[in-house]
C-alpha cells in the first residue's frame, strides 16, 4: 500500500515512512511504502482516483478538494479523512509592499487588506 507524501526534503515523507513502518510491522497484511508525490493537492487528486489509498494533506487542501473549491473547482474529490498528523498552525509571511494599509470599512489599525489572490505565490503544499 502506498502512502502519499511529499518531496523527500519536507516532514511529509519521514513522516509516511514512520507511518508505513508501523503498519507494515503491526497491521496483518499490510504492507505499506512511503511514496514521494507533489505533497497535499497531488495526494488529494492521486487518491480521488484511487492512485494511493492514503495520502498526506494539508487540512485547507483536504477541505477544498473535498468541497470542489479552490485547486479543485468545480471538481470535487471522492476523499474521506482518517486522522489527523499532527496540529499544524498557518503561517503567513509577506512583504511590506504587498498589503494595503486599513481603510474605513476596517475595525482596527492592526486589519490588513490583501491584494487580488492570483498576486499571491502558494507554498509546496498547494501546487501539482
Amino acid at each position: 500500500m502506498g502512502i502519499g507524501t511529499g518531496g523527500t526534503g519536507g516532514i511529509y515523507y519521514p513522516y509516511g515512512g514512520g507511518v508505513a513502518e508501523i503498519w507494515t510491522k503491526y497491521v496483518p497484511g499490510v504492507k505499506a511504502v512511503a511514496e514521494v508525490t507533489g505533497a497535499s493537492v497531488e495526494n488529494v487528486k492521486l487518491a480521488s482516483k484511487g492512485e494511493t489509498v492514503v495520502g498526506e494533506v494539508m487540512g485547507d487542501v483536504a477541505v477544498a478538494g473535498y468541497n470542489g473549491t479552490s485547486k479543485f473547482k468545480g471538481k470535487k474529490q471522492k476523499i474521506l479523512s482518517m486522522a489527523i498528523m499532527y496540529p499544524n498552525l498557518l503561517q503567513m509571511v509577506t512583504l511590506k509592499d504587498s498589503v494595503q494599509r486599513p481603510s474605513r470599512r476596517h475595525d482596527s489599525d492592526g486589519d490588513l487588506v490583501r491584494r487580488p489572490r492570483h498576486q499571491f505565490h502558494h507554498g509546496p503544499g498547494h501546487h501539482t
